[in-house]
């Protein structure tokens, strides 16, 4: 959460793992599924393959993002890691 103009908005960023680079970012005043929805349809659209691995803090909504942008009937292998904190992506 950041402080803008007086009024608190959600900051929201997806980065690469391997390379770093930030792959998409959106700025929200709620913390909803469909904020997450359009950020995971940004990172899609310049991401070349599905995620293997996503982690995220607490919030639910994430995952029912991810199912809903990034379906797929095919059984693919995904960890979905739901842990607070920067550190959780070290483990």
């Amino acid at each position: 959460m950041i402080k803008c103009d007086g009024e608190y908005k959600w900051f929201w960023e997806i980065i690469d793992a391997d390379t770093k680079f930030l792959v998409a970012t959106h700025l929200s005043e709620e913390r909803t599924i469909e904020e997450v929805i359009k950020l995971f349809k940004q990172a899609k659209e310049r991401s070349v393959e599905r995620p293997k691995r996503v982690v995220v803090d607490g919030l639910w909504a994430y995952e029912k993002g991810f199912k809903k942008v990034f379906y797929s009937r095919y059984k693919e292998h995904k960890e979905f890691v739901r842990r607070a904190g920067i550190e959780a992506r070290n483990k």
